[in-house]
């Protein structure tokens, strides 16, 4: 069934432009990485404080041995000590972008994390034959939006039964307050 434009509610009559490359340019949107090793049967965890409304771009997982299963979760229960900064690196570092923009979000590691609910999941496992393992990787390349003052959390396990080596990265743009 279509609709005439007028009838649409008023969030939909908006005309659709590539924000993307507005935000590159404008220096809004940033990456982050950690490589990981994880014993068998271990557990790594990353929290993400978002304290600005963010738009994830991208986050993927790749895996180079064994397997990695990544739970994202929001609402968790954390614990322990996040005292292990990840790096936050602006997507675009031209010299001349008409504002400097500094990044707002934080990611760190070294904490738990009890209950919450679970957002998204990627598991990546590697072939198993003597020397014929290889790389693989998964990815989400779906949009999600998380609102200010939220927290994702990114629970790494290991399933197997030897150690796993890959690593994880997330593409996210934040929305500042005009």
């Amino acid at each position: 069934m279509t609709y005439p434009v007028s009838s649409w509610p008023q969030r939909h009559s908006r005309t659709n432009v590539d924000n993307e490359s507005a935000a590159f340019y404008a220096g809004t949107q940033f990456r982050s990485f950690l490589e990981l090793s994880i014993a068998a049967a271990g557990v790594f965890t990353v929290r993400m404080l978002r304290p600005i409304d963010i738009i994830i771009r991208r986050f993927s997982l790749e895996v180079s041995l064994g397997e990695i299963r990544c739970e994202i979760y929001r609402a968790a229960t954390p614990a322990g000590t996040w005292g292990s900064a990840l790096p936050v690196i602006g997507k675009c570092e031209f010299a001349d972008r008409p504002i400097p923009y500094a990044p707002q979000c934080t990611l760190a590691s070294g904490g738990t994390i009890t209950g919450g609910t679970l957002y998204d999941l990627l598991h990546v496992k590697t072939s198993g034959a003597t020397a014929q393992a290889f790389t693989i990787g998964a990815s989400n390349m779906d949009q999600l939006g998380a609102p200010s003052g939220s927290i994702g959390y990114y629970k790494f396990s290991n399933p197997g039964n030897s150690a796993a080596t890959g690593i994880f990265t997330i593409h996210w743009e934040e929305l500042p307050v005009k």
